[in-house]
Formats: structure tokens, sequence, C-alpha cells
């Protein structure tokens, strides 16, 4: 153990770990890829797929090249994690957070299958964080995505006055309150939908700014309030990083006295 000073007035985008859910044909994956390739500029990358998923074919044409893994089993993930650790990588993107709690499940109970007692879901959730957490050990920079589901969460019901008919939130499609706590786990979570406006164009933006309605969260000094565009093509991760960058920077009264 160790005690380590570090000032708290930094602004400084070093590390960032972010989650992505949205429902399917979105563009999730596309986005991974086009983050990967502006990321690759500074150093190592790769590209997790966890089997099942398997949707790498729409990033085919970005010249990524040979930078994906498949994993099957939890050992896979120690044995990968253990690899890029040394191999000091600059960022990774994992599709999807839906197949590592899978991984989880099968190691938990032999076969995929959710948890059926109390016991099972406390056996559950400690691994599930447990993996969650060496995700951060993994690269400076992460972004993971996941299908996304309604899910009753607890709290925002308690907060929106336990209505009659409270339909939930649109959260990951996770395990029981692994749906909401995910959350915890990362610095950004957003919301990405995507919108056919005339049938050649399709307009994709990304939520970040809180919500009763979304799952979101944002670990930030000030907060993303507006939605963020992703053009098609390239260009995707470029804007999500302006606009972090641009939260990052000190306010024009704070910065006139510095």
């Amino acid at each position: 153990m160790a005690r380590t000073r570090f000032n708290l007035d930094l602004r400084t985008l070093d590390r960032l770990l972010i989650l992505v859910h949205g429902n399917y044909a979105v563009g999730k994956t596309h986005l991974q890829g086009d983050f990967l390739l502006e990321e690759a500029q500074h150093g190592s990358v790769v590209f997790i797929n966890t089997k099942g998923e398997d949707g790498y074919l729409s990033i085919a044409n970005l010249g990524l090249g040979e930078i994906g893994e498949t994993i099957e089993t939890y050992q896979d993930f120690l044995d990968l994690h253990a690899d890029y650790r040394k191999k000091g990588l600059r960022a990774f993107a994992l599709d999807s957070i839906v197949g590592l709690d899978d991984i989880v499940l099968t190691k938990l109970f032999g076969k995929l299958r959710r948890p059926e007692n109390p016991d099972e879901w406390n056996r559950f959730h400690m691994e599930a964080n447990n993996i969650h957490t060496m995700l951060r050990e993994l690269a400076p920079f992460g972004l993971a995505v996941a299908s996304s589901d309604v899910s009753v969460d607890a709290v925002a019901r308690a907060e929106a006055g336990n209505p009659t008919g409270f339909q939930g939130r649109v959260t990951p499609n996770l395990p029981g309150a692994q749906a909401s706590s995910i959350a915890a786990k990362f610095d950004l979570v957003g919301h990405l939908t995507a919108e056919m406006v005339s049938p050649k164009v399709i307009k994709r933006k990304v939520t970040f700014a809180p919500s009763r309605r979304l799952l979101t969260r944002q670990r930030l000094p000030a907060l993303i309030l507006e939605d963020i565009t992703i053009p098609d093509g390239r260009g995707g991760w470029l804007a999500i990083k302006s606009a972090i960058e641009q939260v990052l920077q000190p306010a024009a009264k704070e910065a006139a006295t510095q």
C-alpha cells in the first residue's frame, strides 16, 4: 500500500473509461472503430469481441488491421488482461459489456443463466464488479458498448414518486441491479440513437445529459448538456472528445483570475 498525493484542480484528459448503450443497429460498433482509429495515432489499441457479439464486420472498411481478439471464457479475459497490461495499451474497445457479464454468469454457474436466489445474485454482483474494475487497468482510454433495455430502477422509481404504471428507464441490457449500478464503473455513460431523416441520411446522436428516462453519467468538472451529433464515417469520437475537452476548460471568470 502507498499514500499518493494528487492535485484536485487538474483538468487533464489522460484517462477515460466510457460506456455507450443503445438499440441494435444504431452504430455503436462503428463508433468504437472510429475511436480506435483515432487513438491508434497515439499508441497500441485492441478491439475485444466477446464471443457471440461478432459485429465487427461493420468496421471492416476502416483499415484497423489485426488488432481484434475474441474472448469466450473468464480465463480468456484474465489472460488478455495480463498480456495487454504488460504491453502498455493506449486504448481498447469492448463489444460488449453484456457479453462480459455473460462470461461471468457462465463461469459461476457452468452455463449461461441468470442467478436464481439471493446468494447467487450476490456472487454474480461481486464477480461482475471485480471484472468491470479490471477494465480500468487495461488502458488509459476505453470504450465499451452495450445493447439497451428498459429496466425498473428502484431509485429512479422512488425519485419519480412511485407513480402507478411507472415504465422504468433505458439502461444497458444487464442482469438485475447491474443494469443501473454499471454506471459507477465508468467516467461517462451515454445513450446512442439513430434516426432516418431521409432515404439517404441517418441522424445519430449520443446523450450524456442527466436523465430520469435514460441511464447516463458524467464524471467531469462541468456537464455536457447538449446531445452530440455523430457524423457518418469518421469523426464521431472526435466530436465526443471535443465536447469533453470543452467542459474541462476553466470558466471565463475563473480563467481570468488565474
